[in-house]
């Protein structure tokens, strides 16, 4: 850059071979962004995990000052250490938050909508809707808001530690309703995946799509039917009004 300022045809010359640089890597994140089998969203590590993390990664090149005889110990140890928290890192493998023995129900706030977060006392979990963003009436185009499952439902499921979800219910298929669940399928190993009053919509189709690409089974319910979730009971949260 200081080149370029200071003798512009050495900048005319330059500049082309650092666009070309930075395309050929905007070009190789981009290919791998676009294999889903190596993308995964995880939850924030710990602090102390990050602080190591970085620790180690400065002491590494500070490394590069310290005399050759001592050199080689540290720098192992320091790899070593990075490696590990790396590791812990990118496969979180702490416990969810929960309270032992109780059971949790969390209302989220998701804008348009619901979304109800159901931690049973043996640690099973169940999302009730995950919100969404008015979609406009037919006919009528209207640009959408922002993604209630990807801005609020997982952030709050992220702060609690949970990667997994056993279940995910949908009461029934308006947008204000699972338009935050796609969202929750991409970031979360969703087990099963309840499907209450049924609306036809492109919307819905390209849900169960979805569901089916990540291999989570569909189930249809009914009213009238209950579920077990550990030891607790109850009715299938299928919607009896519009939302």
């Amino acid at each position: 850059m200081i080149r370029g300022l200071l003798f512009p045809a050495v900048g005319r010359v330059l500049a082309p071979l650092l666009s070309w640089v930075v395309l050929a890597m905007l070009h190789v994140v981009q290919r791998f962004a676009d294999v889903q089998k190596f993308s995964y969203r995880i939850p924030e590590p710990p602090l102390w995990v990050v602080v190591t993390f970085l620790v180690a990664l400065v002491g590494i090149m500070v490394c590069f000052r310290v005399e050759p005889s001592r050199r080689r110990i540290v720098s192992r140890c320091l790899i070593g250490m990075l490696a590990v928290s790396g590791v812990i890192i990118a496969m979180f493998p702490f416990a969810a938050r929960r309270v032992a023995g109780a059971l949790e129900v969390s209302v989220l706030d998701v804008g348009q909508g619901d979304s109800l977060f159901v931690v049973s006392p043996g640690g099973k979990t169940l999302l009730i809707d995950g919100g969404g963003a008015f979609g406009g009436f037919p006919g009528q185009e209207q640009a959408r808001g922002s993604d209630p499952g990807e801005e609020a439902v997982s952030p709050y499921l992220w702060s609690r530690g949970f990667k997994k979800i056993d279940v995910v219910a949908l009461t029934h298929a308006h947008q204000d309703h699972l338009g935050g669940l796609s969202a929750i399928l991409e970031n979360f190993r969703v087990g099963q995946l309840w499907i209450g009053r049924e609306v036809k919509s492109a919307a819905l189709a390209k849900l169960e799509s979805l569901a089916r690409e990540k291999h989570i089974a569909i189930e249809y319910e009914s009213r009238g039917k209950s579920f077990l979730l550990d030891e607790v009971e109850g009715p299938i949260p299928v919607a009896c009004t519009f939302g």
